[in-house]
């Protein structure tokens, strides 16, 4: 609400009021503000104020479901008993809404008279308007029957409906009347009462108005001309009993007794009833021992003893766990080697779960570490041809093509220096190809003709040959050494040194011979 939003903000305000006098003028001025926010309401809530039930002045569209459809309903405004000449611009809203839509209309008729119209009038405007009803389902409704009931009414009243009812079924007399409703009488078809303040009869009138509608629509189709060229496709197949055998619907022996209790009032237990029956939150203990799953269920309120024999209970429990989760009375009955391959896997079982709580205790503390720092040698071809060769699969294709990629330890020399290489005959040098070094600014220095190489440039560098390579080289070795000249960090460095810090030049010299004017 505005006001609301006027008062929060005034609120914070009055923190910032160093006086009585100021917090006293912001008070004041959050109250002119209110009074200027309700004075712009006022013909709104002078609208609400009408001494007239016509407070409705423009079309409502609202929306519900029924029966996976979505349904639009309209609330039009009231209309007056008057020639169509007098009426307003908000009547003939209604008028236009009731001659132009394809709809049911519902006649919504005060039977509690409290609107200030009687039942006589209200139904001579129906009578007056009967025509934009034509072809259309009807339903004559009497609200307010919370205030008056139907059988309250008196005999010309009563007679007055009657007229209506049967004007509204000769009206709509070519709309489907097999409809049945929630009676299945057919003047409940067209005659309904309810009460909006209660909801009683609401569903009821949504139910029949739907249904009514939806035979329209279908009696509408059916007569049209389109309506021959479908029939011939549609065809209803009606399921026949294969046998007299009566099938009735299975219902659970569980599912019963519990109809049965519950149709006899008993309710099941729960553990909030105990806690109440036990003295209440803070003194009532759940047991649960009766949730334990034991092969015998008499052994749930057994106690267990904390010594067996002289030995503690909870020692022997540790040591079960220490011996794994596998453990069963069968293991006597397994084969030597059934017994060797269990043992492998309980102690593969146990290692991996070391490995594991190793690592979570060192999670976000240790760096990922390269293959080569591998100082336990874990991921190395021995390893590998030892784990799957326990398998019966032959790693020997593996691991030729491992060590043919691989990278030997010891390093030749180049074809410039000539010789052998170092450290015996592994290498053929005849087969070597010497490789050409490029001058870059991060390598050591070097001749003149040895940086001049005649290496072709590496494809999709955007160089043209080895000249182009060669001068662009030189292009970055010169911008290197200026900045390496002014002490630069790098192409983006612009800091701009003092030449002369102010501390160590100004001022008057000290005896030390110094002139630090701190």
């Amino acid at each position: 609400m505005l006001p609301a939003a006027v008062y929060s903000d005034y609120v914070r305000l009055v923190k910032y009021g160093d006086s009585l006098y100021r917090c006293k003028e912001l008070k004041r001025a959050a109250m002119g503000r209110m009074c200027t926010l309700m004075k712009r309401q006022g013909p709104s809530l002078a609208y609400l104020e009408q001494p007239y039930a016509f407070t409705t002045k423009s079309l409502f569209v609202g929306h519900m479901d029924y029966k996976y459809l979505r349904w639009q309903v309209i609330d039009t405004p009231g209309i007056l008993d008057r020639p169509l000449e007098e009426r307003n611009t908000i009547e003939m809203q209604s008028i236009t809404a009731l001659a132009h839509l394809r709809a049911a209309c519902l006649y919504i008729v005060d039977i509690s008279e409290q609107c200030g119209y009687t039942i006589a009038q209200q139904a001579a405007l129906f009578h007056s308007i009967k025509p934009l009803f034509a072809n259309k389902p009807i339903l004559i409704i009497c609200n307010k029957i919370d205030t008056r009931k139907m059988e309250d009414l008196t005999a010309d009243e009563q007679r007055t409906i009657t007229t209506m009812v049967a004007e509204a079924r000769r009206i709509s007399a070519g709309t489907a009347m097999a409809v049945e409703s929630a009676a299945g009488s057919e003047e409940e078809q067209v005659l309904m009462a309810m009460s909006t303040l209660n909801e009683e009869g609401v569903m009821q009138a949504k139910q029949v108005a739907c249904e009514r509608l939806l035979a329209h629509r279908v009696e509408v189709k059916v007569a049209g001309k389109r309506i021959n060229d479908v029939l011939n496709r549609i065809h209803i197949a009606m399921p026949k009993p294969r046998d007299g055998s009566a099938r009735p619907p299975v219902i659970p022996a569980g599912v019963a007794e519990a109809r049965a209790r519950r149709a006899v009032g008993e309710k099941k237990k729960l553990q909030k009833h105990f806690q109440e029956e036990n003295g209440g939150a803070g003194v009532y203990s759940m047991d649960h021992t009766q949730l334990y799953d034991l092969k015998n269920p008499d052994w749930k309120r057994d106690i267990m003893p904390e010594l067996l024999d002289g030995h503690n209970i909870m020692d022997f429990k540790a040591h079960a766990e220490e011996l794994g989760d596998g453990m069963s009375d069968d293991d006597d009955e397994l084969t030597e080697e059934q017994a060797t391959d269990l043992m492998r896997i309980r102690l593969r079982k146990k290692a991996m779960i070391k490995q594991h709580r190793m690592k979570k205790g060192t999670a976000g503390r240790q760096s990922v570490m390269p293959h080569k720092a591998d100082t336990a040698r874990s991921l190395t071809t021995s390893n590998m041809k030892a784990s799957l060769g326990a398998m019966g699969i032959d790693t020997s294709q593996a691991v030729a093509r491992v060590r043919s990629e691989s990278r030997g330890r010891k390093r030749a020399r180049s074809a410039a220096g000539g010789g052998d290489a170092a450290g015996g005959d592994d290498v053929e040098m005849s087969d070597a190809t010497p490789k050409k070094r490029v001058h870059s600014s991060k390598s050591r220095s070097m001749s003149r003709g040895r940086s001049r190489s005649l290496a072709e440039p590496a494809p999709g560098s955007g160089l043209k040959d080895a000249i182009m390579r060669n001068k662009g080289q030189k292009m970055a070795d010169k911008m290197q050494w200026r900045r390496n000249k002014l002490a630069k960090a790098g192409e983006s460095d612009r800091a701009i040194q003092t030449k002369m810090p102010k501390h160590l030049f100004s001022g008057k010299m000290k005896s030390n011979g110094k002139r630090d004017r701190r």
